[in-house]
């Protein structure tokens, strides 16, 4: 379940007001992209997944930095799945 939240699947639960964690895979680049794409109704709806590096957290922070509508983090911890 390492990659479940995906953008398209954000888009799709947005308009259902459910709220998505999207997976930590994906770059700053694809994060800046997605947030050009779609409405602040999808981003109000995204959580920000990470891990508990130090390169998470600066990659955690750059993503933070392309929106203010980018509102709610997920901390992604050892459980096994990945």
């Amino acid at each position: 379940m390492d990659t479940v939240g995906t953008f398209l699947m954000a888009e799709a639960l947005a308009s259902f007001n459910i709220l998505t964690a999207v997976h930590k895979h994906y770059s700053v680049d694809d994060w800046r992209a997605f947030i050009q794409r779609v409405p602040a109704s999808v981003l109000n709806a995204v959580m920000v997944s990470t891990g508990t590096s130090e390169a998470d957290f600066t990659k955690l922070n750059a993503i933070m930095a392309l929106s203010e509508k980018l509102q709610f983090i997920c901390i992604d911890v050892a459980n096994g799945y990945s």
